[in-house]
């Protein structure tokens, strides 16, 4: 894939530009679903604006590693997709499940939109997948998850 020096609105120097002719693959949605996949996987192009951090967050990440996360979007821009849910009983806005700390990057770089997948889970549910992900890509906090605040949830925030 060919590339273009024109600035992306996710950030970075460069966007893809798409291949025409016979190789050209077809446009494919966002949303298509895997052969064995439930539902459609719903990646959104959302405002900062209307993310909230999750308050139970728990994954601690190295101040180093947040660096080299924040030259790397400076670089090459967005390259992965932040995951949320509708907030419980705000459902205009979203509450980041995996992504909290790149949130805080792309906010403090200037970016106004990012790519999200939106999943539909309960408290219980979220609070898995977060932790699952998490183990993926810094280490948890496991006092963060196990203190309460209102509705059940749980509180902590690097």
């Amino acid at each position: 894939m060919k590339t273009k020096n024109h600035p992306s609105p996710l950030g970075g120097q460069q966007r893809p530009e798409r291949a025409s002719g016979e190789n050209a693959a077809p446009a494919e949605p966002l949303s298509r679903p895997a052969s064995d996949m439930r539902s459609c996987l719903d990646v959104r192009y959302l405002s900062l604006a209307l993310l909230d951090e999750a308050p139970w967050n728990a994954i601690r990440i190295p101040r180093a590693l947040l660096e080299k996360i924040r030259r790397s979007i400076s670089e090459f821009g967005v390259v992965e997709n932040l995951v949320a849910r509708p907030q419980p009983g705000q459902p205009d806005r979203f509450e980041v499940i995996s992504g909290n700390h790149r949130l805080r990057l792309f906010r403090e770089l200037g970016l106004v939109v990012a790519p999200v997948v939106v999943v539909e889970l309960d408290d219980a549910r979220a609070r898995l997948l977060a932790q699952t992900l998490n183990r993926t890509r810094g280490s948890d906090d496991p006092q963060a998850y196990s203190s309460p605040v209102a509705g059940g949830a749980t509180a902590s925030n690097s």
